[in-house]
């Protein structure tokens, strides 16, 4: 398609819709590159035709096999073999191969132009293969549709062990889309908290005051230079986005990058990918990781706002994501359907949910599940749905037109967390490979100093140093991954 385009100027087929264009390809008898292009050798036209071919058994079985037969058609000095289907197990007759006879012609510049243009673009699918190959591929990057529907929300299980696994879901799932930050240091930039560009605004949940150093000054600021990748937990990130602003405007030597791929930063930095991974789970003890938790994060039960209840039970939680309870009727509130929205199955919130609250049964109920882990998509879409429920971090749910439940008579907040009555919360990793780099190691002291605490404050996550440690206790190890 790809050559057809740069020899003709315009693909082989057109149409409005990419529906058009597929059925024209199915349907329609294939085109001839030279009425377009009379200078192009009939050997060429002919490859192009193999290239083309409608049934996937009469092209060529390989990009080599393809490279191979276009060369010796440009040359023109023998001719080109195109094998007739792909390769077969040696039998008593060889198979069977159509053989090209190129008309010779003499030498032209505008057939020297065709073969230097045919090389170029060999040259240049060689290239994106090998750009591609060396860097990680994110296919959930992809424009997608937000949500898909299926009969049971597969996902990750609470092992016995305390591992996670994945359960079986009815349909494919598009892994969660990860955000970018990349961040260089500005020592012009004001200082202070800047809110991050994340979708969610910082709004202060509870009147929760920072610590001050003993000494009374700000923990001292050790910088360095170079680089710091940071990867993991979508949750974390917004206030994580906010530390690494607020450090980059004291460090300008040093340029940090932030992702948010979720669990699987805990294998990125065991084969050294990253420096730090950030993580909702706790890491199986196999991984002989390095723990630094961080903080406390804090999650909520949310509905949409037509439905008038302040609050459920967890029995009640529970028989309305297994599927037993289709109704809010049928725990006080309105005659409606309960719209169940999920976060994707791979979702760490997921396993937190059935550790803390769901007494670890799984989510069966029927509903709409997210292709990528974007709380604050799936809030917007609870907030427009009649009758919805979902869980998100409660920092999304505070800047969404949603209605925040209780839990047990309990609501969300950092006092219930610290009292131990609430229970739909993590603890906040930050793993590294031993001691990590020295990079990694000033910042993860500047994260952990007093001056940042109100920034885990606003973005829902309670310092680690603020919890008790018999409530601390209960939480961990928790799921772990």
């Amino acid at each position: 398609m790809l050559l057809f385009l740069l020899l003709a100027g315009h693909p082989p087929y057109h149409g409005e819709s990419a529906g058009e264009i597929a059925l024209k390809h199915a349907n329609e008898p294939i085109p001839s590159l030279r009425a377009e292009r009379p200078d192009v050798p009939e050997a060429v036209e002919l490859v192009m035709r193999v290239a083309l071919a409608k049934s996937p058994a009469g092209r060529f079985p390989t990009i080599a096999a393809l490279a191979d037969a276009l060369m010796m058609a440009i040359q023109g000095d023998q001719p080109p073999v195109v094998p007739a289907m792909p390769p077969m197990p040696p039998t008593s007759s060889s198979p069977r191969r159509i053989r090209v006879h190129a008309r010779r012609t003499a030498f032209t510049w505008s057939r020297a132009f065709t073969m230097i243009s045919i090389l170029v673009v060999l040259s240049g699918l060689v290239g994106i293969l090998l750009f591609f190959a060396a860097i990680p591929f994110h296919l959930e990057e992809l424009p997608i549709l937000p949500f898909q529907n299926l009969g049971q929300s597969g996902g990750l299980r609470v092992n016995p062990g305390g591992g996670l696994a994945p359960t079986p879901t009815s349909g494919t799932v598009k892994p969660s889309a990860p955000s970018t930050t990349s961040y260089t240091g500005n020592p012009s930039s004001p200082s202070g908290h800047a809110t991050p560009t994340t979708g969610i605004t910082p709004s202060p949940i509870t009147n929760v005051t920072a610590t001050p150093h003993p000494s009374g000054t700000p923990t001292p600021v050790v910088c360095t230079t170079g680089s710091l990748n940071i990867d993991g937990s979508p949750y974390l990130e917004p206030a994580l986005q906010q530390i690494t602003h607020d450090y980059g405007n004291l460090c300008s030597g040093l340029n940090l990058l932030l992702r948010g791929d979720g669990t699987r930063a805990l294998n990125f930095v065991q084969k050294g990918r990253v420096d730090i991974a950030a993580s909702d789970v706790t890491a199986m003890t196999t991984r002989n990781l390095t723990d630094h938790p961080l903080a406390a994060l804090l999650y909520a039960v949310i509905a949409s706002p037509d439905v008038s209840i302040n609050g459920l039970t967890s029995v009640e939680i529970q028989g309305i994501f297994t599927g037993h309870i289709t109704n809010w009727s049928q725990v006080g509130g309105p005659n409606e359907a309960i719209s169940v929205l999920l976060p994707p199955p791979t979702a760490a919130i997921n396993a937190i949910l059935r550790t803390f609250v769901m007494n670890g049964m799984a989510e069966k109920a029927r509903g709409l599940v997210m292709k990528r882990d974007r709380p604050d998509i799936l809030a917007q879409y609870v907030s427009q749905t009649p009758g919805a429920i979902s869980y998100v971090p409660l920092a999304v749910a505070n800047t969404a037109s949603v209605q925040t439940l209780s839990i047990d008579g309990v609501a969300p907040s950092t006092q219930a967390l610290l009292a131990g009555t609430y229970q739909f919360w993590s603890v906040e990793h930050l793993y590294t490979e031993g001691n990590g780099t020295s990079q990694a190691q000033a910042f993860l002291q500047f994260a952990e100093s007093s001056q940042e605490m109100s920034v885990l404050s606003q973005f829902g996550a309670v310092p680690i140093g603020m919890v008790n440690a018999g409530i601390l206790s209960s939480h961990l190890p928790g799921p772990q991954f």
